[in-house]
């Protein structure tokens, strides 16, 4: 079951408005992700029927090879943000094994047909505010010209529909004590208007550009632009060998990255040239301060947002070359160990470590010695874990909040009780 594009589907006090890419709930923007909302439209508009689980992730994710937990992470952000009940569904019905269904009732409306109605069958080009008090324009159009203008509107919906880089501008440090926690002041820019898929967006030293993976050619490739307006983009690697994760060296000049179908960490200049391997295996590349060296999980994920399969551990490597060397043991702590990130001075490495209970933070020293937990067994904590410019603190997620634990300088150990910073809300840091 499909829509024109330019219409709106609307069930109880939910908008969703395909041409703009945007959805209302009681009269208010409803902040999603835009595959979370792709994910939406593809339920409405096959609604009623029952869609297999394939279905969804083959339309939805568009090759990439994901797992179900993705799917069902974006059922549930649906599900938070609709207020549907999974137990009592009014919207999304789970059908267990197989698939979803999309229940609710929903009223179709065209806004062009109603214009047309209004205004007899004359050519004319009005503006409006639209809900957020942005203008838009709204022609009504004759018949015989209706064709040509809904290939032009499914071209300009193209370019409209972005999947953004949420970038998080104007994030200052805050003097935080025991108080309830603040609301997180942000300011949000698009970046990329690519409607395909654009991931880890990672800043420049200077803050003057952004490095991404984005699948523009059909396969993920490394990209950089300028955040300025108008600014361009540059495309560094084109081997089709699914490029993800890059980093910036702490001088600007080198980008780290790793390779899905080539396998192991490589560095390239920032300014494009030849990518040089330094390992045959692992993912998600992090510089230390100095440059010198890259910690690095030593198993990715099949999932692009999804934390890594199997037993990994973290492993460190000389960025001019050479041997890597595994930096925590597999039974120490028990789990899988992900999202190293180097403390300001070099001297630890803070990461996730995910076992049967919950995920949980830790830090270990460069030698593999001091082993520290940064926060308690079972307390949910997840996100990359990142060290505060001075080094006395772990700032990490915990639920839909952000959080900092006090560290040694010395010893790395938490040196007291984590500390509530601000509610995020949907928003991911």
């Amino acid at each position: 079951m499909t829509t024109h594009n330019s219409s709106a589907f609307l069930f109880d006090d939910v908008r969703v408005e395909p041409a703009t890419f945007r959805a209302f709930k009681a009269g208010n923007a409803i902040q999603l992700e835009p595959k979370t909302l792709r994910l939406l439209l593809f339920l409405i508009e096959n609604r009623v029927r029952l869609i297999e689980k394939d279905e969804i992730l083959t339309a939805i994710w568009n090759g990439t090879h994901v797992t179900e937990n993705a799917l069902v992470r974006e059922i549930a952000k649906l599900r938070k943000t609709l207020g549907d009940d999974p137990k009592t569904p009014k919207y999304i019905q789970t059908v267990h094994t197989r698939g979803y269904r999309f229940i609710a009732e929903v009223e179709v409306r065209n806004p062009l047909e109603n214009l047309s109605r209004a205004n007899g069958n004359h050519s004319k080009l009005t503006a409006h505010a639209n809900s957020d008090g942005q203008p838009a324009a709204i022609a009504a159009l004759p018949q015989h010209t209706q064709q040509k203008s809904r290939a032009m509107r499914l071209a300009v919906a193209g370019i409209l529909v972005a999947l953004a880089i949420g970038i998080v501008l104007g994030f200052r440090a805050y003097k935080v004590s025991n108080s309830p926690a603040t609301t997180l002041p942000l300011t949000i820019r698009q970046i990329t208007t690519w409607p395909g898929l654009d991931s880890n967006p990672a800043f420049s030293p200077d803050g003057e550009s952004i490095a991404y993976s984005s699948d523009h050619t059909g396969d993920f490739e490394i990209y950089i632009r300028s955040i300025a307006p108008g600014g361009r983009e540059i495309q560094l690697t084109t081997d089709g060998q699914q490029n993800f994760a890059p980093a910036w060296s702490p001088d600007g000049k080198r980008l780290a990255y790793y390779s899905m179908k080539r396998h192991g960490i490589f560095i390239m200049p920032a300014l494009g040239g030849v990518a040089k391997q330094l390992t045959e295996f692992g993912s998600h590349p992090v510089w230390s301060p100095d440059g010198q060296w890259l910690a690095f999980q030593g198993v990715s994920s099949p999932d692009l947002d999804g934390m890594p399969v199997g037993s990994s551990t973290l492993w460190i490597v000389n960025s001019q070359g050479g041997e890597p060397r595994q930096l925590t043991q597999v039974t120490n702590p028990p789990g899988s160990h992900f999202a190293p990130s180097w403390s300001p001075d070099g001297k630890r490495v803070a990461f996730i470590n995910h076992n049967t209970v919950s995920p949980q933070v830790w830090s270990i020293a460069v030698s593999g010695a001091e082993l520290q937990a940064i926060t308690k067994q079972g307390s949910g904590d997840k996100s990359w874990p990142i060290y505060a410019p001075d080094g006395n603190s772990i700032y990490f997620n915990r639920g839909e909040t952000l959080w900092k634990t006090p560290v040694s300088h010395d010893s790395g150990a938490a040196v007291g009780e984590p500390i509530k910073v601000a509610d995020l809300g949907s928003t991911v840091i």
